[in-house]
């Protein structure tokens, strides 16, 4: 998992691994050690994030050459022409020939030139059918295991349990007010909806967009991440893997 600085990640990069894991925001800053490495392999998950072509992010991952690429999206590809174009360039750059002519074939515009919808896609369909598999949620739920739900109690803390406390008679006047007139205002509104004791009640000096709940929340999305696991039949290939890899990690205790 490539992370930290730009040093860690000179380092990181130097060591000769099987597979590499980075973020979009990193491809930028970091295409001259991702040159160095040479992937022969490069997977996109969360393709989406490249579907507009003038991003920074789209535009430094184009730049990444590898033999062989998978882009992976589970967002539909046809809600916009050119987002499916920006896509499909990065596995295939001629597959859809000219932009313009495509756009030209396919969209349909009204008196003023607005776009309003599009025409003859299922020719595009078969254009992309050699280099696109399309699996559909129909087909595969049947190939997943059965959902398991599972409740886990968690005690309040002690600070939880005080605001907890004083506020009960407050919320229990709302719930009242509520069943009588089937109305409440906004600001009863805000006091129910509010999860977070801190926001409740203002105490945020210990709370701070990269060491509180963010980078509890996203180092958690950071472990998911790292229980990624790639596999191949070769030994001495090189994979980077693109991922939505948050920024920043929960602070070490």
């Amino acid at each position: 998992m490539i992370a930290g600085g730009r040093v860690q990640r000179q380092k990181d990069y130097a060591q000769d691994d099987f597979c590499k894991i980075t973020n979009y925001e990193k491809l930028d800053p970091d295409l001259d050690l991702i040159a160095g490495w040479a992937p022969e392999l490069v997977i996109v998950d969360e393709a989406q994030r490249i579907k507009n072509w003038n991003t920074i992010a789209s535009r430094a991952l184009k730049r990444i050459d590898s033999p062989y690429a998978i882009v992976l999206t589970g967002t539909p590809l046809e809600n916009k022409l050119e987002e499916l174009i920006s896509i499909v360039q990065y596995v295939d750059q001629h597959r859809l020939g000219p932009t313009w002519r495509l756009l030209h074939e396919h969209q349909v515009r009204d008196e003023v030139g607005r776009v309003i919808g599009y025409a003859g896609l299922a020719k595009t369909g078969e254009t992309l059918a050699p280099i696109m598999i399309r699996r559909r949620k129909s087909e595969v739920l049947r190939q997943l295991p059965g959902r398991t739900d599972s409740t886990i109690l968690v005690a309040m803390t002690e600070l939880q349990m005080r605001y907890h406390d004083d506020n009960a008679d407050i919320v229990a006047r709302i719930v009242q007010r509520w069943r009588k007139t089937r109305f409440l205002p906004d600001v009863d509104q805000r006091r129910l909806t509010c999860a977070h004791a801190e926001h409740a009640h203002g105490v945020q000096q210990h709370l701070s967009p990269r060491s509180g709940r963010r980078s509890w929340c996203e180092g958690r999305r950071s472990d998911s991440a790292r229980r990624r696991t790639c596999r191949a039949g070769r030994q001495g290939r090189h994979l980077l893997a693109v991922d939505t890899q948050p920024r920043y990690r929960h602070p070490q205790a």
